[in-house]
């Protein structure tokens, strides 16, 4: 699905990701390391949010290492930051169902859609509640929700469960 070749970025001298050769099936995989290790920057080359300095990523056998952040997004590839954003002002609901519209879900689907990945996030119970009166943890798991309401293929979160519970996690 994912397959990257002597991934690099560098920052003037500095040498942030160096040299990564990794490939990625479907599945869960976790990257782990010191703070100051190059996650975040390895996710943000993979999500366009950072051109590497050199290496090749490819995502479906198709080389996407030149494509902008938009066209990495129409591919599937969705990433979460570390501090969730959100419609604070709007319902649990209301920000699926912004993300449901941006992935082209029909208005005869849409409701059933939202319903199904509210249920995956646990968030059902509190469709109708205004985002700002949720708890960290609710916020994560709804930024979560949008990624799966836009229909992500490669979901790219970085430090998910950070403030969370044990519980929550």
């Amino acid at each position: 699905m994912l397959s990257v070749k002597n991934l690099t970025k560098k920052y003037g001298k500095q040498i942030a990701v160096n040299g990564i050769n990794i490939q990625f099936n479907n599945g869960i995989y976790g990257l782990l390391g010191p703070n100051g290790a190059g996650k975040t920057t390895f996710i943000s080359m993979i999500s366009g949010h950072h051109r590497p300095s050199s290496g090749t990523i490819a995502f479906d056998g198709k080389d996407i290492t030149a494509d902008t952040l938009v066209e990495r997004s129409k591919r599937g590839i969705i990433r979460k930051f570390q501090t969730p954003s959100l419609y604070m002002g709007l319902t649990v609901w209301e920000n699926i169902e912004i993300a449901a519209i941006a992935a082209d879900v029909g208005p005869a689907e849409r409701a059933d859609f939202i319903a199904s990945i509210l249920s995956r996030v646990r968030l059902l119970q509190v469709s109708r509640t205004v985002v700002a009166h949720l708890a960290h943890g609710q916020h994560q798991w709804l930024e979560i929700g949008l990624l799966l309401g836009r229909k992500a293929r490669l979901m790219l979160l970085d430090e998910p469960t950070a403030g969370m519970t044990a519980e929550e996690t």
